[in-house]
């Protein structure tokens, strides 16, 4: 309800709502769930912008391609960094093994 929503809004953080924001959106991406071995670390730089760093490995651990991307769009952000990873980097490849 409302008045819950409003007592709880003393409680949000911006920069950290944006940053859990921005690895959601990467794991979304992804198809991420809790089997693949995937992860995300956003971080608040300031004036709105966060730095993105998203992970994805074999399931081995001896591949780990990483991609690190700054934008004030969370969402933006996680979707590019994850695409980058997929498209760019080989990462579409090491999904299809994995799954």
């Amino acid at each position: 309800d409302d008045g819950t929503r409003a007592r709880l809004a003393a409680f949000e953080h911006g920069p950290s709502r944006a940053s859990v924001d921005a690895e959601r959106a990467f794991l979304a991406e992804l198809g991420g769930g809790c089997d693949l071995p995937i992860g995300a670390l956003a971080v608040a730089e300031g004036a709105g912008r966060l730095t993105l760093t998203g992970l994805l490995a074999s399931l081995d651990g001896r591949i780990v391609l990483r991609h690190t991307a700054t934008d004030r769009d969370p969402e933006s952000l996680g979707r590019a960094v994850a695409r980058h990873l997929l498209h760019e980097s080989g990462g579409a490849a090491l999904l299809e093994e994995i799954q």
